[in-house]
């Protein structure tokens, strides 16, 4: 067991809000897998224990070596994001593999992330002819490991496997590795090409797989706190809302995104009634 120093850090907040599927809870440990990786982690107080993957992985996988002070300072900007941070200081964006993420994302698309997570542990157990229980863990199948629109249904992916099986068809390495290079205009012109990817989706794997930090992502519970708490967002759709946040709170708005994201989420009593126009 290895162990590293952090600060400004909550494993728990990071891992639970939802950014990130193939996990599980092992006690005081998450198991994680991730690309070809599977690790344990758990943290107390200002060390993270973990096993399975290099100290570098982890700092890196976690975002650790961020200015995490900077970018926050950066978007407290006003009372009501303030009081999320507040109450989930040190969640992190996770920097996940951009084709697993696309895979996760296009799967989450109106579906509830047990769903989400049974497909992904079906795919890598269907790739690898693997026999095993929901606890255990595989590595992720890589791009055109499953062909046709009937293997993706195998995996529970429902009317989404046909998105998958010609999204699969679409990418190779070289396009996923284009996209760092863009602006956001671009990769999400580039992404938005593949069955599948819509504004949610798009601006979903653009923060997660590629770090591009200006980008907020609008699902129903971001809707329900921006309408909830910003007056001009309240009759907008989600696509406007996306707009908006990115020039309110500018270069770091998908932090501000996830912070508000788990804060409603957190707290459906206070946004039930705020709906989607």
């Amino acid at each position: 067991m290895q162990s590293i120093k952090v600060r400004d850090f909550s494993l728990e907040h990071t891992m639970d809000c939802l950014q990130f599927f193939r996990l599980t809870k092992e006690n005081e440990f998450y198991r994680i897998s991730h690309g070809e990786n599977s690790f344990r982690v758990a943290q107390k107080g200002n060390k993270l224990f973990f096993e399975g993957v290099p100290a570098a992985y982890i700092r890196q996988f976690f975002s650790l070596d961020e200015d995490y002070k900077k970018i926050i300072e950066s978007i407290r900007i006003d009372s009501h994001i303030n009081r999320a941070i507040d109450e989930y200081y040190g969640l992190r964006l996770i920097k996940q593999e951009p084709w697993e993420c696309l895979v996760s994302y296009i799967l989450s698309a109106n579906n509830s992330v047990k769903k989400v997570q049974n497909s992904l542990l079906k795919l890598s157990e269907y790739v690898l002819g693997a026999q095993a229980g929901p606890t255990l863990h595989y590595k992720f199948p890589s791009i055109g490991a499953l062909g046709d629109k009937r293997q993706w249904e195998l995996c529970s992916a429902g009317y989404r496997a046909g998105y998958l099986a010609d999204t699969n068809k679409m990418v190779d390495e070289n396009f996923l590795n284009s996209i760092y290079k863009m602006d956001y205009d671009a990769a999400s012109k580039a992404l938005r090409q593949l069955p599948g990817v819509g504004p949610k989706v798009c601006d979903c794997v653009l923060l997660f797989a590629y770090s591009k930090k200006k980008t907020f992502p609008t699902d129903t519970w971001v809707g329900k706190f921006m309408r909830r708490h910003y007056p001009d967002c309240k009759d907008m759709s989600d696509p406007k809302i996306a707009e908006f946040g990115r020039n309110y709170f500018g270069k770091n708005a998908g932090h501000a995104q996830q912070f508000g994201f788990y804060y409603a989420f957190n707290h459906p009593e206070i946004y039930n009634k705020y709906k989607r126009k």
